[in-house]
């Protein structure tokens, strides 16, 4: 009797776990959490940053809902701001390796993060203007994507409304994806944006503190220039590359 081994891609079975539970809404099994894409071109590892080990089961801590596009539904006013030092959060690499934000900040360029969720319908409609404008900007700006919390949970309370939000958008997208409750499920998560949007952006994802989504703004899809000593540059409520190369060339943002 001959024995058949059968190869499968970390992309396969992703793919797999995703179509077998989106429908429900539910999360994909273990096997497809630990099946991510590789790291991205130029993210090392913190080897200090040992409060975010590889262990994808780290439970991601619960935010804290607040009203927040009542509050400001600009998204600007919070977190930090034009002229702050910005601190120096965890982050996760898509491999899950721990890394801090001013270790991934360009050495010499201004780096533009911009927020992103794959049940936030404009999030993921602005990837590709995120692309475009690192293309325009080459050699002027470092683009990366940060991945937050979820917008639009499908059956959890939104961070922004503190009550379900309901998003016609994601429905006629099938995308029926609750809170992750660890690290491991936002990393699926991300490389589920990744691959509907097609992007080839460096993708860094919040921690399991929400560090980078506490402290630069809770915020569905702004984005925050930042300068290669930490000091934030510019920040936009909503991310729009037109008015991000608009405000560049009159404040000069990117000299």
């Amino acid at each position: 009797m001959r024995c058949i081994t059968l190869r499968f891609t970390p992309a396969m079975l992703l793919l797999a776990g995703l179509c077998s539970t989106a429908a429900a809404g539910v999360w994909m099994p273990d096997m497809f959490q630990h099946m991510v894409a590789e790291r991205e071109d130029g993210l090392t590892a913190d080897p200090v940053a040992s409060a975010l080990p590889q262990d994808r089961d780290v439970a991601i801590e619960t935010v804290n809902m607040q009203p927040w596009r009542v509050i400001d539904p600009t998204f600007t006013s919070m977190g930090a701001q034009r002229g702050d030092s910005g601190p120096d959060v965890a982050l996760v690499a898509r491999d899950g390796s721990a890394l801090r934000l001013h270790g991934v900040l360009h050495p010499t360029l201004p780096t533009l993060f911009v927020s992103v969720s794959v049940t936030c319908p404009i999030a993921r409609a602005h990837v590709a203007e995120a692309e475009e404008l690192a293309a325009q900007l080459d050699g002027q700006v470092d683009v990366r994507l940060v991945y937050v919390v979820e917008a639009h949970p499908f059956e959890n309370p939104s961070p922004y409304t503190s009550v379900v939000w309901p998003s016609e958008e994601n429905d006629a997208d099938g995308i029926r994806y609750n809170q992750p409750m660890t690290i491991g499920q936002r990393i699926a998560l991300a490389a589920e944006l990744k691959r509907r949007t097609d992007t080839q952006l460096p993708m860094l994802i919040d921690g399991p503190d929400n560090g980078w989504w506490n402290s630069y703004g809770p915020a569905p899809n702004h984005a925050v220039l930042i300068a290669p000593d930490g000091v934030v540059i510019y920040k936009q409520g909503w991310f729009d590359a037109a008015q991000f190369i608009e405000k560049a060339e009159v404040d000069d943002l990117l000299s």
